[in-house]
């Protein structure tokens, strides 16, 4: 996909106005931006990425078992982990400190 964007943006990949004047043309013209500054795709309740692609602040990095170790980090929304026991406990150590709750923390110790 990089390859792609690089082509139809003749190398200005990483240049706003050129991803939104090539896109339409060449790509597809339902596409519209995210207006996320930091995007994560997030998994669902079963560990599969969902459509659902997320702002980094407003998610926390699960570390499921079977994750491969060259598969890029996983991420759930917190909400979802606070909402979710079994997914609350697959949050990294770093991250669970954010599973709180009116003050009151929900992560598995």
């Amino acid at each position: 996909m990089d390859s792609l964007i690089w082509t139809i943006t003749r190398g200005g990949a990483f240049d706003a106005d050129a991803l939104r004047k090539a896109v339409p043309d060449k790509l597809s013209a339902a596409l519209t931006p995210l207006r996320v500054s930091e995007p994560v795709v997030t998994l669902d309740e079963y560990l599969v990425p969902s459509d659902t692609i997320d702002e980094l602040a407003k998610c926390v990095e699960v570390q499921p078992d079977d994750w491969p170790p060259y598969a890029e980090r996983a991420w759930v929304r917190v909400e979802d982990a606070i909402a979710d026991p079994l997914m609350a406990g697959l949050v990294v150590s770093e991250d669970k400190s954010r599973l709180t709750t009116a003050g009151k923390s929900v992560a598995p110790q």
